[in-house]
């Protein structure tokens, strides 16, 4: 099986590229302008109860939005993973050729001013990264202060959108019993010539701001005395929002994913992409300092790791050495040595549980497929390569 034959990292010079660093600069420079403290991008790896990793710009900021920490307006782009939940899952990127469960999210926080001028700088920040005020459409659940703050805002009336039943469309953010909780206003964007009535399914999410409203206490909520507003919104969705697609903000692991339909050849769109999925992640984690194990995080990477391995051998339809095919994308990872151990170590560990639940096969041969895998967690298509 030949490898694939470029790294990752060639590809991050690639000119497309310079489509998200516009992006990226636009925003950092409108933050900075108008006061904000801007950050690098936190770890993915975090010592949160409530969340396995950084999934949202807010998470680093959670102390900050509760007012135990002195709140200071903050703007940065956070790498994101979400592997559950309304993020989705890994195998969304089997659906959905523009999703990735490692994101860049642009973020910030605005603290201690009024509904009206947390909406006005919203709708003005949206502008400054290039986007088409006209095209624009907010919408907020009723009777909400940023309801009246909307309507006070320099749009048309065609441009808002008031959602009486909460159940159409969440405006509402829980993180969790004794955790943040918000309400908050969606930004959505409609093509050239959109209908003033059309439907918000129609249109592509880019984002929200979230009035960070209390700490969530069964079905109610304690309120801050304070305001503090939570903006995040998706690069890969500004992106789309400003060329039509978000190609350029899945570099290099979209190119990656046109390697893997190389080497494969009879490989889908969706299933290269997803592995491109799994190599990005396994690349990010390692360079943490993070490797496979039993506990928390590294049972994550070793879930994602083994998920890789399968897939190659099942693409190559036998049991190939996954290193040798996987060579050029180790080479050009963050961490070599951390991504060659990784992989060698769990392909390793799958092939003696492999040998174990073929010996227990043949003596039993009564066993199912669903057995096995019940028995080893090694996927039934898999072992039916044996």
């Amino acid at each position: 099986m030949e490898s694939i034959k470029s790294s990752p990292q060639e590809y991050h010079q690639d000119k497309e590229v310079a489509v998200v660093e516009s992006i990226k600069s636009s925003f950092l420079e409108y933050h900075q302008d108008n006061g904000f403290t801007t950050h690098d991008s936190f770890p993915l790896v975090i010592d949160d109860p409530t969340v396995l990793f950084t999934n949202a710009t807010i998470t680093p900021f959670k102390s900050m939005f509760s007012g135990d920490t002195t709140p200071s307006n903050f703007a940065f782009i956070q790498k994101c993973l979400r592997l559950g939940g309304t993020g989705g899952t890994f195998d969304t990127a089997r659906v959905d050729i523009n999703y990735t469960s490692l994101f860049h999210m642009l973020g910030s926080g605005l603290f201690n001013v009024s509904h009206d001028k947390a909406m006005e700088y919203f709708v003005d920040m949206l502008s400054a990264l290039g986007l088409n005020k006209k095209n624009l459409i907010f919408s907020t659940i009723g009777g909400h202060p940023l309801e009246s703050a909307l309507r006070s805002a320099s749009l048309d009336p065609n441009q808002v959108r008031i959602i009486e039943d909460p159940e159409v469309l969440k405006h509402e953010w829980s993180f969790g019993e004794g955790d943040l909780h918000g309400r908050g206003v969606i930004a959505w964007f409609a093509s050239e010539g959109y209908d003033q009535n059309q439907d918000l399914s129609d249109c592509l999410q880019i984002g929200r701001i979230v009035d960070i409203d209390g700490i969530s206490e069964g079905t109610s909520v304690v309120p801050f005395e304070h305001t503090a507003f939570d903006v995040g919104l998706g690069m890969g969705r500004v992106e789309r929002a400003l060329t039509g697609e978000n190609k350029f903000s899945l570099m290099p692991w979209r190119k990656l994913a046109e390697q893997f339909k190389g080497t494969f050849g009879h490989i889908s769109d969706l299933d290269a992409h997803y592995m491109a999925n799994l190599c990005r992640v396994i690349d990010e984690l390692t360079a943490e300092g993070l490797m496979p194990g039993n506990k928390r995080h590294s049972y994550v990477l070793r879930k994602i790791v083994r998920s890789l391995i399968e897939e190659v051998w099942l693409q190559s339809e036998g049991f190939v050495n996954v290193q040798s095919v996987l060579q050029s994308f180790i080479d050009g990872s963050m961490s070599t040595p951390r991504v060659a151990e990784a992989i060698s170590g769990e392909e390793s560990s799958m092939r003696k549980i492999l040998s174990e639940s073929e010996s227990r096969r043949k003596k039993h041969p009564e066993m199912t497929l669903n057995d096995l895998y019940s028995t080893f967690g090694i996927r039934p298509n898999l072992l039916s390569l044996m």
